[in-house]
């Protein structure tokens, strides 16, 4: 009897430890799993705001950044699926990334030009969060404060002459077809100048420029009132 109790509780005992195996195990799968998932989905973001900096950016630095975090981020999905060649070929792939930009073989584009408020709205909300993500960087460590700053400084540099040139070629589309809206165009392009915190040793003459432009418009708009009257008031006299 007292045999029987050992074996049974032997069995118990095994079960337990079993079950206590088998569930870190589900655990460690689960945790490595989810390690994964994360990883790829900050790799999808980071690449895409790679993707964005070599189309609108023409300096180097920030697309660099970018490239050696996307490295770091394969890096970390090779530790977690050492087994996976995707994920090796994809380091790789990063890694001659960094070397293509620092060898100005992949060079950004500086394409600044936007068509619509919609995609001038994405580009801003873009930059700043390309913004936040250095500054989580510098959090961690991986960039310096001072590299920080001079960093957050181009990418409003950026955004600001995203705003302005698109505000411009918008204006520049509707001076001939509809001048009030090309007015407006103006006014906001103006204001841009005037709010930036931008650097700008000619701001004074930018303004001047666009107010110009914008009191050009003005007088063509008048013009063609008058004109358009002009025919009207010749029917009323001759009814008269």
């Amino acid at each position: 009897m007292t045999a029987l109790i050992i074996v049974l509780l032997l069995i118990l005992i095994a079960s337990i430890v079993i079950s206590g195996i088998v569930y870190s195990r589900q655990q460690a799968i689960a945790y490595k799993r989810g390690q994964i998932k994360l990883s790829k989905q900050k790799y999808a973001e980071v690449n895409g705001y790679l993707q964005f900096i070599l189309k609108v950016d023409d300096q180097l630095v920030i697309a660099l950044i970018l490239a050696q975090n996307l490295a770091d981020i394969t890096q970390s999905l090779v530790k977690l699926e050492k087994k996976s060649e995707d994920f090796k070929l994809l380091h790789d792939n990063d890694l001659a990334k960094i070397q293509a930009i620092r060898q100005g073989n992949l060079v950004p584009q500086n394409q600044k030009s936007i068509t619509n408020d919609n995609q001038l709205s994405a580009h801003i909300k873009t930059l700043n969060e390309i913004g936040h993500l250095l500054q989580r960087f510098k959090i961690r460590g991986v960039i310096s404060p001072s590299d920080y700053e001079a960093h957050l400084y181009h990418l409003q540099k950026l955004a600001f002459e995203i705003e302005l040139e698109g505000y411009l070629q918008l204006a520049e589309r509707l001076a001939s077809s509809d001048p009030r809206k090309a007015i407006n165009r103006y006014k906001q392009a103006r204001q841009v100048i005037k709010r930036t915190r931008v650097e700008l040793p000619d701001k004074n003459e930018k303004i001047r420029e666009l107010t110009e432009k914008i009191e050009a418009l003005q007088k063509q708009g008048s013009s063609s009132s008058q004109a358009a009257e002009q025919p009207s008031q010749s029917i009323e006299q001759q009814n008269q």
